[in-house]
């Protein structure tokens, strides 16, 4: 199995064949009787029962479709071109909503962490890969530290990457009672695309059944993010990042 977001090489009819990060080959699924057991840490949005099993399609595919995770927007590609149409639709993306699935012929489903080493698969014939799950931008120039700055009612996928930069600079976020969770990067220090209300709830200073205020105060990118489990949230470990913000307070 692998994770939505996991970038993979397809053959000519969209059926995965090999991971693109380990380079480890893939099998098509196999029935069991046995009931499935599942190992390695889960990850946010992991449902055993939303399995999705890839079917190669009726005949070789010559174009294929993906999502831009920035703009939301699908993306046509040639086979072997590697050039995008244009997209006929936009959308705005935010952290926490999940991008819709492209056509049957290059969906893959959701992974445990597993390597695996098997056979060779055959030949490839398509290079596509999925886009990755996160967009790194460059960091825009540095200006003078804000002053604590109150925001308007935050919803629970607000980041504080409209702050990168402003490093010392405070803001306070008014997160709503009983949001749902986004996902969050690092611990005590956080990625600033992490979301805002989720963070404030990992350092303890709110509660997601009752919200409250969250004040953060920015700062400068790591090289990297370790990840934990405090108040009922998980946080992921990352690499480096360009921005990065610490709750300071808040109720």
């Amino acid at each position: 199995m692998l994770q939505a977001g996991t970038a993979v090489l397809v053959d000519d009819r969209g059926v995965p064949r090999v991971r693109c990060q380990c380079g480890n080959p893939l099998l098509p699924p196999q029935p069991t009787t046995a009931a499935p057991t599942y190992s390695g840490q889960r990850w946010p949005g992991f449902a055993p029962d939303k399995i999705i099993v890839v079917q190669p399609a009726p005949a070789p595919v010559t174009q294929f479709t993906v999502i831009n995770v920035v703009t939301g927007a699908p993306v046509v590609i040639n086979v072997g071109s590697g050039t995008p149409q244009q997209p006929t639709t936009t959308r705005t993306r935010t952290p926490t909503t999940t991008v819709p699935p492209p056509p049957p012929r290059t969906t893959v489903a959701p992974p445990p962490p597993l390597r695996t080493t098997v056979a060779p698969p055959p030949p490839l014939r398509t290079t596509v890969a999925p886009p990755p799950p996160r967009t790194t931008v460059a960091p825009p120039p540095r200006t003078q530290p804000p002053t604590t700055q109150a925001l308007p009612p935050a919803d629970w996928s607000t980041t504080a990457e409209a702050f990168r930069g402003q490093d010392g600079g405070r803001a306070s976020f008014e997160c709503p009672p009983g949001g749902a969770f986004g996902t969050v990067w690092g611990s005590g220090t956080y990625t600033d695309d992490s979301s805002v209300c989720t963070a404030g709830v990992h350092a303890g200073v709110i509660s997601q059944r009752g919200g409250g205020v969250v004040v953060i105060v920015i700062s400068p990118g790591l090289s990297s993010y370790e990840g934990s489990t405090s108040n009922g949230v998980t946080s992921v470990g990352y690499g480096s990042w360009y921005g990065s913000f610490q709750v300071v307070g808040g109720g």
